[in-house]
């Protein structure tokens, strides 16, 4: 609460980000033990590579320094972009959720709380079922895909809202809402941090054809 609303009050912004990079770090690491990315448990379905990172990433795009990408600026923000869905990308390709039924169980692991949404991920998953290998690559490609293409600048604003797009049938089918409405959440989950961070990404791509915007950029590589 103290981290939210610090954020809140101008004069605070930069010491609440500087305050909440180190409760991601102790909350990624003892809570979330990072994503599970070191235990072959990871999955993008789910939430890997984890909620919590998602919000040091955002902090450090925001970052209020008067300049797009805020800390990483422009290049590195589009950099930081491009690894994290390249991650993606190969998480989808491990055994975790590239198993025949990794999709299905996928979809079953998390109870929504909420009955017409555990009717949809149940028919969704007798679909699934024994797919989970062609499902894997193609979103594996999607990933890949969001990830360059928007660090390329080639259509970014179409890719950021693919990436969007698919956080959001993420976040409600598999993640469940983050489990709010079941009553047993500890967090929203990584779907809508995810969508959070695209949309932080826009104004670095959006105005990018603009006079001025490439002049910035120009600078700013230089």
């Amino acid at each position: 609460m103290a981290l939210g609303f610090g954020l809140l009050y101008r004069p605070l912004v930069k010491p609440a980000l500087l305050a909440s990079f180190g409760w991601v770090l102790v909350v990624w690491w003892f809570g979330e033990a990072f994503g599970m990315l070191f235990m072959d448990m990871a999955q993008p379905l789910t939430g890997a590579p984890g909620a919590v990172l998602l919000y040091a990433l955002i902090g450090l795009v925001a970052w209020p320094n008067g300049r797009r990408g805020g800390l990483l600026g422009i290049r590195g923000a589009k950099t930081m972009w491009a690894a994290l869905w390249l991650v993606m990308a190969w998480l989808w390709l491990l055994a975790p959720s590239s198993s025949a039924n990794a999709t299905r169980d996928a979809l079953t692991a998390t109870d929504p709380g909420i009955g017409w949404l555990s009717s949809v991920q149940s028919h969704l998953a007798s679909a699934a079922a024994g797919n989970g290998l062609v499902i894997a690559l193609v979103l594996a490609a999607a990933s890949a895909a969001i990830g360059i293409a928007v660090a390329a600048d080639w259509r970014p604003r179409v890719f950021l809202a693919l990436a969007i797009a698919l956080n959001v049938v993420y976040w409600v089918l598999a993640q469940a809402f983050g489990g709010i409405f079941a009553g047993g959440a500890t967090d929203p989950n990584a779907g809508l941090l995810f969508i959070l961070l695209a949309y932080a990404m826009y104004p670095i791509v959006s105005d990018r054809r603009t006079p001025s915007a490439a002049a910035s950029a120009a600078a700013e590589v230089s």
